[in-house]
């Protein structure tokens, strides 16, 4: 399912299984999707990268600032609500954490979690990176 924000700020919101271009089904308990609705060249990063990225920033200022990978608090949708905006922001990877979650970038204004994991039906953005 795709929800639009109404915010060009914060963007788009997709449950796992639309970012995952359908690939990425509730049957899936582990493993990597094998596509996504990133464009041609690009896909969703995986739960390993998100921590790389992490340990790269080492912080969410560094995160959240314009020189660097400049992620906004883009919040979630969640039972037909659009959630903390400003306050958090989660962004879906490519990977499943079980049947019924898969992992996510959670960030929050001073603390981030790159390995998170949330129900796949949640709303939450992407960040697509270069596919290699």
């Amino acid at each position: 399912m795709v929800l639009d924000s109404g915010n060009t700020s914060y963007g788009t919101y997709y449950n796992w299984y639309a970012a995952t271009a359908g690939t990425g089904t509730y049957g899936m308990s582990s493993g990597t999707a094998t596509a996504s609705i990133c464009p041609k060249g690009w896909r969703l990063p995986t739960n390993s990268e998100f921590q790389t990225l992490y340990n790269n920033y080492n912080s969410a200022s560094s995160m959240m600032s314009s020189s660097g990978p400049a992620f906004v608090l883009s919040g979630s949708r969640g039972g037909g609500s659009t959630l903390d905006q400003g306050s958090y922001g989660y962004y879906w990877s490519s990977v499943a954490y079980n049947n019924n979650n898969a992992y996510n970038l959670s960030l929050y204004s001073s603390n981030v979690s790159p390995q998170s994991s949330n129900r796949k039906w949640y709303g939450f953005t992407v960040r697509c990176i270069a596919a290699s």
